[in-house]
């Protein structure tokens, strides 16, 4: 049906080549057929696309003439601040404030079981997650092993953990019976499970109301990237936090954005230095 229909991209259609290949080798083997067609389709290029960050220069373009400049933008963390300064106060807000800081993908955020996060010591463990198929949807193992690896919370996203978990025990007490106890973090207001599309439509209707550039909220991961890197975190460290199943995926990813946020940690780095002269070579007083 048209208004669920989604359309597949290079990196999509390459996985799905690679899958039939695989299965048409097997049955292959199995001398079920004796020709592969999968192995003799040509597709683009399914490289990733290079995410680009909102700089001052690129976002006063934009305003002039409406053109963005690259099919994923990530924004700034004083970006992402005002966004959540937009987004304070909405049910939804401590999800995407999570997606933000801790690069959950939607359908794991929603799928987020509470007895999978520990609130005390500050981990969290996205062990399932939310399907859409069309526009049902079901509960799934995470996209790959790696992404039901443990992860830090920091004490920000515990306190907005914690105030969406007494609001949350509010709705149980209102609804009372007619609660449905599903275990998750985030829910409809009588407990049952929240629609990854409900997600998107938030994010989209409080973006709606800044002034900000655009993003999906499947940037929200780069987002991610872009702080953890800033405060000092290595392209391994970015690997582990987001969850990818290689090095080489991050890397690969990242190497256009984090370089972009690379001048204010080397500024960093060097004032951490302790210098008898002031900048531009006068001598500091006492010298």
């Amino acid at each position: 049906m048209k208004p669920f229909r989604k359309i597949t991209g290079p990196a999509t259609r390459q996985a799905i080549r690679r899958t039939l290949r695989a299965a048409l080798n097997s049955a292959i083997a199995q001398q079920l057929i004796t020709f592969n067609p999968a192995s003799h389709v040509e597709l683009e290029s399914g490289r990733r696309p290079k995410p680009l960050m909102w700089t001052d220069e690129r976002v006063r373009r934009w305003r002039e003439t409406g053109q963005i400049p690259g099919p994923v933008m990530v924004w700034t963390p004083q970006q992402f601040g005002a966004f959540l300064d937009a987004a304070e106060g909405d049910r939804l807000y401590a999800i995407l404030h999570l997606m933000g800081t801790r690069g959950l993908r939607r359908g794991e955020a929603v799928g987020q079981d509470w007895h999978e996060i520990d609130l005390d010591v500050g981990l969290i463990t996205p062990a399932k997650e939310i399907v859409v198929d069309g526009w049902d949807i079901y509960e799934s193992e995470p996209k790959t092993d790696g992404s039901a690896n443990t992860i830090a919370l920091d004490n920000t996203t515990i306190s907005e953990l914690r105030d969406h978990k007494a609001r949350q025990d509010k709705e149980r007490a209102q609804w009372g019976h007619a609660w449905q106890d599903t275990g998750k973090v985030f829910t409809k207001e009588d407990g049952s499970w929240l629609h990854p599309g409900t997600v998107s439509e938030t994010f989209r209707r409080i973006l709606a109301t800044t002034d900000l550039p655009p993003i999906t909220l499947r940037d929200l991961r780069h987002v991610t990237a872009t702080l953890t890197h800033g405060d000092g975190g290595d392209i391994h460290t970015v690997k582990e936090t987001l969850r990818h199943s290689t090095i080489t995926l991050t890397s690969d990813t990242y190497t256009s954005l984090l370089p972009e946020l690379d001048r204010e940690i080397a500024e960093k780095a060097a004032a951490r230095v302790p210098r008898g002269r002031r900048a531009g070579g006068r001598l500091a007083s006492g010298a």
